[in-house]
């Protein structure tokens, strides 16, 4: 069998060599060079495979591609970012919105939308059902109608709105006082002319009542007339004559004007006695007057000390108040009533409401987005702890996405503690004291506590379910007062908003906004930024004392000359650094789809995004960029480039 192989290998070989003896020269070589190149491209194949199998993966997420699309989208590959990175980042932002909202906001807020939408599976719990209602009643046009019938009615209780009644309305029935009692035991708006509020005492843990100021509507000057036709086209809608509607609202449009510049005067609070406010201001009963705000939830008395604005403010606004007429204070009040509930009023009053929205370019969504929000923030009001809410958070902590941005905060207070531990630009005492707070700092994910909520599930119109929700909420808030042991933190979670409670030394996070699912640097460089800016400043900025050293004064000058709060310098720095600690101890990150930028880069954009949201300053952004040591190393920007100037602050 071995012979004839050997036989068959020998005649193979004597015809190979044959054809080839055959083959002309430039035959020959031209097959040599097939070879060789056929080889030269099979191993240059393998190169690019083991190189493929090697480089950065791409990150696929639903999240990651929002991201990328984001990004693609805001920057402008047209400038140089060495040249000036505020442009690069920043420009196409200010240009569609003058400000940046989240896009991590309006996912969120898509997902509750989404689970009070949802079809009912069994499985909720009657607070989640109530939520679901309640938004579903709010959107549905014929509800509006009968809601539209009941406050009507409701207003008649109350002595009627005077721009609807006309000389019918008898000013003799009417007192403020008694018209803020009674909306509080109805459920509806009384906060209009003073907040009565609980809230943490400046000097320690428990709750004690504030006397503020009201949130007064600010109109700018050149909407004025067209706010003024949308209070007179509501008021003809709830049966006012036309002539007397243009003449009262312009009156309560006055009103409203005063009342805002009276409240932009002065941000001072001063914590007194009843005893002593009851003695410079009479025009109240102040212990009757409170305890029917408060009943039957708390309860106070002449001698307890509550916050109040200080004496010139109270002064001033009952000066306005006793010279406005009862006619017009009742108009005030019960605009501010309608105002609040339009969105599931009347379809006629919706309208008139989302037109001037629109027309004012307050609202940039489309009417039917902005009514899904509007109805969310309604019947979301109508909890302590919004249920869906609830569930949303239930859903992130399932993804363990609390571990992730407490982590995220901690790397941000290591950086704060080796900057703190480093720089000359900060007093030893100050020093002592912020690594002391830093020490002790509680950082916890915003939530949501479920057992707040006791109020069964209710029967009837929207209206009267609604109502009821809030009195019952506001009766929980007020019962606050009698709890020395606690602060709720709740925190809304569809936003970018980070919270420094100074009270308790407690960061709050917003863990909605943490996305488990992308690289890192997404999360270090737009909510860490935000995370560094808040602490830095409460850190900082709120020191009783100057922190600073004769050194720093003179070294920040150049700073200051580029109109930069330094505290915003140290802050980008933190995200920045905290980012670094967090890739000391892991391996390379996953890129973004059609990107070409580095993951220190990304962490720059995205940083630089959401700064844009905070502080929308070409010279901040650009100055906090180009005196960082690591940016032009990040960038490669050439040396004396605008953003690798020759000389820098020193700051950092």
């Amino acid at each position: 069998m071995d012979d004839i192989t050997s036989e068959l290998l020998n005649s193979k070989r004597k015809k190979l060599k044959k054809w080839w003896e055959q083959l002309s020269h430039l035959e020959q070589t031209l097959i040599i060079s097939l070879v060789i190149i056929g080889t030269v491209l099979l191993f240059i194949i393998l190169v690019l495979i083991i190189r493929g199998a090697t480089s950065s993966k791409i990150c696929t997420t639903r999240h990651c591609l929002l991201a990328a699309s984001e990004i693609a989208t805001l920057t402008d590959p047209t400038i140089d970012p060495c040249h000036d990175f505020y442009q690069f980042t920043c420009r196409k932002l200010t240009e569609r919105d003058n400000k940046k909202v989240p896009i991590t906001a309006e996912q969120i807020e898509d997902q509750l939308i989404d689970i009070l939408l949802a079809p009912n599976n069994g499985d909720e719990g009657d607070q989640l059902m109530e939520h679901k209602q309640l938004f579903g009643m709010c959107l549905n046009q014929s509800v509006g109608e009968e809601s539209f019938r009941e406050i009507n009615a409701i207003m008649g209780d109350l002595h009627g709105w005077p721009v609807a009644l006309g000389y019918e309305w008898k000013a003799g029935s009417f007192e403020w006082k008694n018209m803020i009692k009674e909306l509080r035991s109805k459920g509806l708006p009384y906060n209009m002319l003073l907040s009565i509020s609980v809230a943490p005492s400046p000097t320690d843990q428990t709750f004690m009542l504030h006397i503020q100021k009201p949130e007064v509507a600010k109109i700018p000057q050149q909407y004025r007339h067209d706010y003024r036709k949308f209070m007179q086209e509501v008021a003809i809608a709830f049966g006012a004559e036309r002539s007397r509607a243009l003449n009262d609202m312009k009156r309560v449009l006055d009103f409203i004007i005063e009342m805002g510049k009276l409240t932009d005067k002065s941000k001072k609070y001063e914590k007194h006695r009843l005893f002593d406010i009851q003695r410079y201001f009479g025009e109240v009963d102040w212990v009757n007057f409170l305890n029917d705000i408060l009943q039957p939830s708390a309860s106070v008395t002449i001698d307890d000390y509550v916050i109040t604005p200080g004496h010139k403010y109270l002064h001033e606004f009952f000066t306005l108040l006793n010279r406005t007429p009862k006619r017009i204070q009742a108009n005030y009040i019960l605009w501010v009533v309608v105002e609040q509930y339009l969105p599931f009023l009347s379809e006629r009053l919706r309208v008139l409401q989302s037109n001037y929205a629109h027309l004012t370019g307050s609202v940039k969504l489309s009417p039917e987005r902005w009514h899904l929000q509007q109805c969310y923030s309604i019947a979301s009001s109508a909890f302590v702890s919004p249920p869906a809410e609830i569930l949303f958070l239930k859903r992130h902590q399932r993804e363990g996405k609390a571990n992730g941005i407490v982590q995220l905060a901690q790397n941000v207070r290591k950086a704060f503690v080796i900057f703190l531990k480093d720089t000359r630009w900060i007093t030893n005492d100050s020093k002592l004291k912020i690594l002391s707070k830093l020490e002790d700092l509680a950082i916890m994910e915003a939530f949501l506590n479920e057992e707040d909520d006791k109020t069964p599930s209710t029967e009837g119109g929207f209206l009267h379910r609604y109502l009821i929700h809030i009195r019952d909420r506001i009766n929980f808030e007020y019962k606050r007062m009698l709890d020395e042991t606690k602060q709720a933190h709740y925190h809304p979670l569809y936003t970018l908003e980070v919270t420094y409670l100074q009270e308790t030394n407690t960061l709050v996070l917003p863990i909605g906004s943490y996305f488990a699912d992308v690289p890192f640097y997404l999360n270090y460089g737009e909510l860490g930024s935000i995370i560094s800016h808040t602490l830095t400043h409460a850190m900082l900025a709120n020191e009783d004392e100057q922190p600073w050293t004769a050194n720093y004064n003179e070294s920040s000058k150049c700073v200051k000359h580029q109109n930069t709060d330094p505290v915003d310098l140290i802050g980008i720095q933190l995200a920045y650094a905290a980012y670094q600690i967090w890739v000391y101890n892991h391996d390379d990150e996953d890129q973004l789809i059609g990107l070409q930028h580095t993951p220190n880069q990304l962490a720059w954009i995205a940083s630089a995004l959401g700064y844009c949201s905070l502080i929308r300053d070409q010279s901040t952004i650009n100055t906090i960029t180009k005196n960082h040591p690591n940016f032009h190393r990040d960038f490669e920007c050439p040396w004396g480039s605008p953003m690798n100037p020759l000389q820098k602050c020193t700051l950092i």
